[in-house]
C-alpha cells in the first residue's frame, strides 16, 4: 500500500520507521505533507519520500493517499451502521462486534492504567 504522513514529529517518525521496515511487504512512503515545506523536506529526505507538500490540505489532494471521505465529520459512518442493523432487526453489528467493542475498551483501559492516568472523578 502507499502511505502518505501528515505531519513530521515524532509519532510519524516512528510511523515511517515502521514502513520502511515493512517494504517486502508491498508497505511504501509516497507523499508527506507539513505546515512548512522545510520539515516536509527534511521529512522527505531522511525516508526516501518522493512527494513532500507544504499543507495538509495539498497532501490531501494528492490524486494517489486513498480517500476516505467524511461526509459530515465521521459519526455518519456509526450512524449508517446502526441503523443498517436496525433495519435488518440486529441488536449488534456483524462489522464491529461486542467483543470487538470490549477488547477496544480493555485495551484503553490497560493503556491508562500502564500510564498511571486517571480522569477526574475516578478514585
Amino acid at each position: 500500500m502507499k502511505w502518505g504522513i501528515l505531519a513530521t514529529g515524532t509519532i510519524a517518525k516512528k510511523f515511517a520507521s515502521t514502513v520502511e521496515q515493512m517494504g517486502a511487504e508491498g508497505e511504501r512512503l509516497v507523499a508527506v505533507g507539513s505546515r512548512h515545506m522545510e520539515s516536509a523536506q527534511a521529512f522527505a529526505q531522511q525516508y526516501g519520500i518522493p512527494r513532500c507538500y507544504d499543507s495538509y490540505e495539498a497532501l490531501d489532494a494528492d490524486p494517489e493517499v486513498i480517500r476516505c471521505s467524511v461526509d459530515i465529520n465521521g459519526f455518519e459512518y456509526e450512524i449508517r451502521e446502526a441503523s443498517r442493523c436496525v433495519k435488518l432487526g440486529r441488536t449488534d453489528s456483524d462489522r464491529y462486534t461486542p467483543q470487538d467493542s470490549l477488547a477496544l475498551t480493555r485495551l484503553m483501559y490497560d493503556t491508562r492504567m500502564s500510564w498511571g492516568m486517571k480522569f477526574a472523578g475516578e478514585v
